[in-house]
């Protein structure tokens, strides 16, 4: 399924913020996996996303968002929701 303007515009946005924080002016240069911990805490070292990294982050994220349920969200209620959204826009049950 192919991103959307909108959010191929978050994703560049996310790559050219990890850039200039690894001291890079293109993202295009920038090493290792796609999605990485940040950099700006103690525990984070810009390495590749583990399982307790990605619980973390949707429940803070959903927390900062006012969702109400964010402290029942995990990682699978993402990928619940990308498989609705895309199948509501057409996409077949093969593809997706």
């Amino acid at each position: 399924m192919p991103l959307t303007p909108a959010t191929w515009a978050a994703v560049e946005a996310y790559l050219v913020d990890r850039a200039a924080r690894a001291g890079l002016a293109d993202w295009r240069a920038l090493p290792g996996p796609l999605l990485a911990t940040a950099t700006a805490t103690a525990t984070a070292t810009g390495g590749r996303l583990r399982q307790g990294h990605l619980w973390e982050l949707v429940r803070r994220l959903a927390r900062a968002a006012g969702i109400e349920v964010w402290d029942q969200l995990s990682p699978h209620s993402l990928r619940r929701t990308g498989i609705t959204l895309a199948l509501d826009a057409g996409a077949s049950l093969r593809d997706v």
